[in-house]
């Protein structure tokens, strides 16, 4: 009740409150965010690859989605945009993932540098587990741009089924936090 009561009171003052004062709000709520991967609600701009965007992530949220076929299943790398990680600072990226039909070698989530070429840290996913969030923590010596990326790592996954991947997010810190989803983008 309460809740709902705050969301009609914030809107009611969006609504009516002037254009630039509401935006700077807009602008705020989406700058206050902790999450600091990009898209990770609807994965604009990922590269995705050969995998598929489902909506099979924990409560319907996007995943990305590998199927199946009983074969080892190659190399497949969906990965973020660029992001500049500042020197000494340690990040944090998890991700959820449903790995619990896969055998063979395990897929991971890590970072790598733009080119796709060179891991920097990385965890793997345990072959078979059960759905959950997995996180890798990378402090870089120097700034750098990197990719948050998640890969099927030639892991064999049962013909028909699913190997998933969902709601990345990155925090600042050595600490993965509870994921906490990007609704608003900042005004241009």
């Amino acid at each position: 009740m309460w809740k709902a009561v705050w969301v009609c009171a914030t809107l009611a003052l969006l609504i009516s409150t002037p254009p630039a004062i509401a935006q700077s709000r807009v602008a705020y709520a989406a700058a206050a965010t902790k999450n600091l991967a990009p898209a990770p609600d609807t994965f604009l701009n990922w590269f995705t690859g050969t995998l598929s965007i489902g909506t099979g992530g924990p409560g319907g949220a996007a995943d990305f989605e590998y199927i199946g076929t009983g074969a080892p299943s190659g190399f497949r790398f969906p990965h973020s945009p660029k992001v500049l990680l500042h020197a000494n600072q340690a990040y944090t990226f998890s991700m959820w993932c449903d790995a619990s039909q896969t055998s063979g070698r395990a897929p991971f989530i890590g970072f790598y540098t733009p080119d796709v070429q060179t891991k920097l840290a990385f965890v793997e996913i345990p072959v078979g587990s059960a759905s959950g969030r997995f996180s890798v923590s990378y402090t870089p010596p120097t700034d750098i741009e990197v990719v948050l990326l998640a890969d099927t790592s030639n892991s064999v996954v049962a013909s028909g089924k699913l190997l998933r991947f969902s709601r990345p997010q990155l925090d600042l810190g050595s600490v993965a936090t509870p994921y906490q989803a990007v609704p608003l983008t900042k005004p241009t």
